[in-house]
């Protein structure tokens, strides 16, 4: 197929009973790419999505690197406390597969996802999660590979070890209001080409960079970055996270879904206190 949601999507179809069925792509391979149904099965789901930028035992130099690190030993307390509490981590495929086709997820699932793709994700974040069997998801510039970004070698290794790769733009641009040079086109289809290249599998998830356009964007640019994202065959989007937490994520608006921002110096107190009273206020 070669439009929209199904876009460079390999599938097969058999007949039964007159029926037709598909055979590859849906809920039965957990890591098979998305479909959209004509009808959702579900509204709403009630799944916290945390957003991390860098993870990392080296100290910060300035403010803005501190509020985005959350230190190597802070990720692995509060990934004890989840594990202790009985909260399982999942992939954006597991949770359309919820949505579309109903199926059953994990009790207390949550999201743990990291923008940008610093090279400390890999370094430390990614021995955490392994330590206490988790996922994450990842979503890589693909203009900023090497340096202080994980290489491609790296970041084939995430995938291989089961971590989600995601798009994140070529620039990290706001794509509502795109710079000369570039267009919304352009970082939505350039970065989903070369994730695809680089890792030999669809890409379908995609997150905005600082969020926009809804923050500050109008509602013109966002309709059109909707649609972009829908034509160039996304199934959903993350939000940068608004002054309000919220843990509620909605079928109807795929492409909208709520994260919870974890920052640097947070204590273990703070980051307990910030899930239950989303998941109280959910």
């Amino acid at each position: 197929m070669n439009h929209g949601l199904f876009n460079e999507i390999d599938f097969a179809l058999v007949q039964n009973n007159h029926a037709w069925q598909v055979l590859i792509a849906g809920p039965a391979d957990p890591e098979a790419p998305i479909l959209v149904p004509a009808s959702p099965h579900g509204s709403t789901l009630v799944v916290p999505i945390f957003m991390y930028h860098h993870v990392s035992h080296k100290p910060t130099t300035n403010l803005l690197d501190y509020n985005l690190t959350v230190t190597t030993a802070d990720f692995d307390q509060q990934m004890i406390w989840l594990q202790q509490h009985g909260y399982h981590s999942i992939s954006q495929t597991e949770l359309f597969d919820a949505f579309y086709y109903g199926k059953a997820l994990p009790a207390h699932p949550v999201m743990l996802t990291f923008d940008d793709g610093y090279e400390d994700v890999y370094t430390d974040a990614l021995p955490v999660l392994l330590a206490h069997h988790y996922r994450g998801v990842f979503y890589i510039i693909t203009g900023m590979i090497g340096g202080w970004y994980m290489t491609w070698a790296q970041v084939r290794t995430l995938a291989r070890v089961g971590m989600q790769i995601s798009s994140h733009t070529v620039h990290h641009v706001n794509i509502g209001e795109p710079p000369a040079g570039t267009s919304t086109q352009s970082e939505l289809v350039r970065s989903k080409q070369t994730l695809e290249k680089q890792l030999g599998e669809p890409i379908q998830f995609f997150c905005y960079p600082v969020g926009e356009p809804f923050h500050h964007d109008t509602l013109a640019e966002q309709q059109v970055v909707l649609k972009d994202l829908f034509n160039d065959g996304y199934v959903s989007a993350t939000l940068d996270p608004f002054s309000t937490f919220t843990a509620v994520q909605n079928v109807q608006t795929p492409y909208q879904l709520n994260r919870i921002r974890v920052s640097g110096g947070e204590s273990i107190d703070a980051y307990i206190g910030i899930l239950n009273t989303t998941l109280h206020v959910s």
